[in-house]
């Protein structure tokens, strides 16, 4: 069966997928949808992780709807750690523009910081080599968006 592209170039680019925009569309008022772009798993790791991951340019807004769904998926991670689920599971927004060579702020919903990667960091942070704990470059000014949502 051949593909129709049903959406327009602006539809495209607001909405990752046709599926997202006929949720948009149909979605209750009570409800929402959110979109999240990467999930990366590390198979034959200690404890196999998972990290969820948002991505934003620098000059991109935050959806305040998308930080409450990651927030909850960020305590969900908590409650995980504390039942010693076999897989770890971390929450974070990455925000930089390709080709990061100006390195990233990278926010933990689990912890509720925010740190500064140069590419390298951020390389070895991707391919599960370092952990967001061990870097210690804190940004502290880009906490204050995200205060109350944890």
């Amino acid at each position: 069966m051949e593909y129709k592209q049903n959406r327009t170039a602006d539809q495209c680019r607001y909405f990752a997928s046709d599926l997202n925009m006929y949720i948009n569309e149909t979605i209750p008022k009570d409800m929402t949808c959110t979109n999240i772009d990467t999930c990366l798993l590390k198979l034959e790791k200690e404890n196999n992780p998972i990290r969820i991951i948002e991505s934003k340019h620098s000059s991109e807004h935050n959806s305040k709807m998308q930080d409450v769904v990651l927030s909850i998926l960020g305590e969900i991670a908590i409650y995980l750690d504390e039942t010693n689920f076999k897989h770890k599971l971390d929450i974070y927004k990455v925000i930089g523009d390709y080709p990061f060579d100006n390195g990233v702020v990278i926010y933990s919903y689990k912890t509720a910081e925010s740190k500064e990667f140069d590419k390298q960091e951020l390389n070895d942070f991707l391919y599960f080599v370092i952990d967001f704990n061990k870097v210690n470059k804190r940004n502290k000014s880009f906490e204050k968006d995200f205060e109350g949502l944890i």
